[in-house]
């Protein structure tokens, strides 16, 4: 059996009410203010590794097209040795698009086929090993680390105000070499 202190519990009632229960909620501002700051410091190298996503995508899309034209090429002229190569090409181009995928959402299971990848393109000396270089600086070091990790993912989900776009130049790039690929598809159709 319980007991109660009856004359305690008759001044406590009704309860008092204090400004503090018409106060707006306190909100921890340091952690946002960090969040926003780790964002603001990582922005750049985090836009960056979104664009090489984009480029990715550009990549497969130029194999996934040349891929079909060979299937085109081979079949008309019924040379089915080109079939094997072709589905090589296509296999390729799929990667290519995931790997794409997973760096434009920032996706760590990607890193290690993007760096085997770039890896291989080092070989293509002068040009391209400057590029796959800066690639493999982008995935692989203390920032790109960070970039994959679930704490910048958490930094990510708490700063929806911070937008990080796609510069206007890599977009027109794009555009213009999508053209380019169009232009040479219909030449090698038609010609």
């Amino acid at each position: 059996m319980c007991s109660v202190d009856r004359g305690r519990a008759h001044e406590d009632y009704p309860p008092k009410m204090t400004t503090a229960a018409y106060a707006p909620p306190q909100a921890n501002l340091e952690m946002h203010t960090g969040f926003d700051a780790d964002r603001q410091r990582m922005i750049s190298h985090e836009q960056a590794i979104r664009q090489v996503g984009s480029l990715y995508f550009l990549g497969s899309s130029v194999m996934a097209t040349s891929a079909f034209g060979m299937l085109a090429v081979s079949v008309i002229n019924a040379e089915f040795g080109l079939v094997l190569m072709t589905v090589l090409l296509a296999g390729v181009a799929a990667i290519g698009f995931w790997v794409g995928r997973g760096l434009r959402r920032l996706d760590a299971s990607v890193r290690g086929v993007a760096g085997l990848f770039s890896g291989l393109g080092l070989l293509n000396f002068p040009v391209g090993t400057l590029i796959h270089g800066y690639i493999l600086y982008l995935l692989f070091s203390q920032k790109g680390s960070h970039v994959f990790s679930s704490e910048y993912r958490e930094v990510i989900d708490n700063t929806p105000h911070i937008k990080c776009g796609t510069s206007p130049v890599v977009v027109v790039l794009a555009l213009l070499l999508l053209v380019a690929l169009l232009g040479i598809l219909i030449a090698v159709l038609l010609g």
